[in-house]
């Protein structure tokens, strides 16, 4: 009989086995769907984000300066064609301007055994600009040391306009390089005829500089150019 009952149990057995196999297989599948599914965190942290401001857009400061040989003067526009004429005379050569403060510039030939050329540099700031006749004049002779002879003052009427000058014949000039490409520095035996002219839309300042030789020699043409200037042209 004990052996009967034995094998009348070994069936159930293997039933429970199954069915309990099969349960677990079941809620595993059950499980792993779920967390499959399952939501992701509500705390996922957002992508960050600087609270710096943008960098401020950089401006360039202006271009225009004054000129070196007017210390102090601000830049200014250069004044319509036609305010102000001249002729131009027989050798010398317009140039490039160096800087906008310069209406003109001219290569003047120079004389004999004389190594540079002369330079006449034609400035305007525009009415009311430039300084007064007077500081003008002593700025100019403050150029010059060693002089020989003192500086000689003189003005003239041209078509109107009052036109004052100066002449330094010799001494050595400390102002400024003349034409590009000469090395700068102090200039000996060097000569200058510069003018002052005032005219309706402002001051206009004619300056010749060079070797005393060649400054000399173009004194005739110079003052045929100042005396060729006139408004209104």
């Amino acid at each position: 009989m004990g052996n009967a009952f034995r094998g009348r149990m070994r069936p159930l057995m293997t039933y429970k086995r199954v069915l309990g196999a099969t349960t677990l297989v079941l809620l595993g599948s059950v499980a792993g769907a779920c967390n499959k599914h399952a939501p992701e965190p509500e705390s996922r942290p957002e992508p960050a984000t600087s609270s710096e401001p943008p960098p401020a857009q950089f401006l360039a400061p202006p271009t225009a300066t004054p000129h070196a040989d007017v210390p102090g003067m601000q830049a200014a526009s250069a004044p319509a064609e036609g305010k102000v004429v001249w002729s131009d005379p027989p050798g010398w050569t317009r140039q490039a301007p160096s800087s906008a403060m310069r209406v003109a510039t001219y290569k003047v030939p120079h004389a004999g055994s004389d190594k540079d050329d002369g330079e006449l540099a034609v400035f305007h700031f525009g009415g009311g600009q430039g300084g007064d006749v007077e500081a003008n004049l002593k700025r100019w002779e403050g150029q010059f040391s060693e002089t020989k002879g003192a500086p000689e003052r003189s003005e003239r009427t041209v078509n109107g306009m009052k036109a004052h000058i100066v002449e330094v014949a010799s001494g050595t000039y400390t102002a400024m390089a003349m034409m590009p490409g000469q090395p700068a520095g102090p200039k000996s035996d060097y000569a200058m005829i510069a003018s002052v002219v005032e005219t309706p839309s402002g001051s206009y300042f004619f300056k010749l500089t060079g070797p005393a030789k060649t400054i000399k020699s173009q004194k005739a043409a110079y003052m045929t150019l100042l005396d060729s200037v006139k408004a209104g042209g």
